[in-house]
């Protein structure tokens, strides 16, 4: 067990409680707060590190008792291991039912391509779609309307702004595509 196990346990311990098992502690707490915010009208999308395959009963009885789709299910037949000492997926995306036709695309990389030794996953939405809530089927992915940003909450939207840019700043993006651009005039 690992050191966060037993920081748990011992929590656990030291509220009265015998013979905890953090793990399934851990879990009722998510399932709450997934219940919560489900009835409340929210969606979710739920990465974790499961320390168990993705088929295992529990993960999967996890994702139908709380209405969640795993978004690899629908892109990849095979499971890469995710962990570098490991030989199964043990990372894992979720989301709630409403959102798995938005997904678009999933990822996983190979663990020695990440910096831990876990792999980087991800999964890609069609925005678009998801923002506008309209039939997949009318959305171009290259179309325009799958880039636009839209918000009533003009602070928030400001904020994600300031952080695109700030991120594209860091990456150096201007000069980038600025030379990218000239390499292709010059290469006609």
């Amino acid at each position: 067990m690992t050191t966060a196990w037993h920081q748990q346990y011992r929590g656990l311990r030291a509220r009265g409680i015998r013979n905890p098992d953090p793990r399934q502690y851990f879990f009722s707490d998510l399932g709450k707060f997934l219940t919560k915010i489900r009835n409340e009208g929210s969606d979710y999308i739920l990465g974790m590190d499961a320390n168990d395959p993705y088929d295992h009963d529990d993960i999967q009885d996890f994702f139908q008792d709380h209405d969640m789709v795993d978004v690899y299910s629908d892109f990849m037949e095979e499971r890469p291991a995710t962990h570098f000492r490991g030989s199964e997926q043990i990372d894992l995306i979720s989301v709630s039912r409403r959102l798995s036709p938005y997904v678009q695309r999933t990822y996983i990389f190979d663990p020695a391509e990440s910096e831990g030794d876990h792999s980087t996953i991800g999964i890609d939405f069609n925005f678009g779609a998801l923002l506008s809530n309209r039939d997949l089927s009318e959305i171009e992915p290259g179309h325009m309307q799958t880039r636009i940003l839209v918000s009533t909450d003009v602070k928030a939207l400001r904020k994600f702004l300031e952080l695109v840019k700030k991120k594209n700043n860091g990456h150096n993006l201007p000069h980038r595509i600025s030379a990218l651009y000239a390499r292709c005039e010059h290469t006609g």
